[in-house]
């Protein structure tokens, strides 16, 4: 089965009062060589449908899990949306103690945002092996 390519090689999403940590992850990830979308460069107003393509087109999404998403409904919305396309998913979390990480997320691969270099790596890895296969 031939894929389609992708828009890009990841998405970042998060709350919006996280957009300042956000571009920060961002940026890091794209001086490492990544093509990065982040939910903060939508347009404003933007519907869920868009939200949803950046998901779909791009190769895995990073999750900015901090006080002020964790218990957003719009957080297991989207991790469902990246799970129905199959999306490898990171998630990075920030303020938040492990305790506090609901379970639902423990499924998939965590970093404190202090080991955001070791998460690149392994995102690059996870995606070298997509193109591999």
């Amino acid at each position: 089965m031939i894929k389609k390519k992708t828009t890009t090689d990841l998405f970042v999403t998060y709350s919006p009062t996280d957009v300042g940590l956000a571009s920060l992850v961002a940026d890091e990830c794209r001086a490492a060589g990544l093509d990065v979308f982040h939910w903060g460069e939508l347009p404003t107003g933007a519907p869920s449908l868009e939200l949803r393509r950046e998901i779909v087109e791009s190769s895995a999404v990073v999750f900015l899990v901090t006080r002020s998403f964790v218990d957003s409904p719009d957080l297991p919305l989207q991790i469902g949306w990246a799970m129905a396309w199959s999306k490898p998913v990171y998630i990075l979390h920030d303020g938040l103690q492990p305790s506090e990480i609901p379970q639902y997320l423990r499924q998939f691969k965590l970093y404190p945002i202090a080991r955001l270099a070791a998460a690149i790596r392994e995102i690059k890895k996870g995606l070298q092996s997509l193109t591999e296969d």
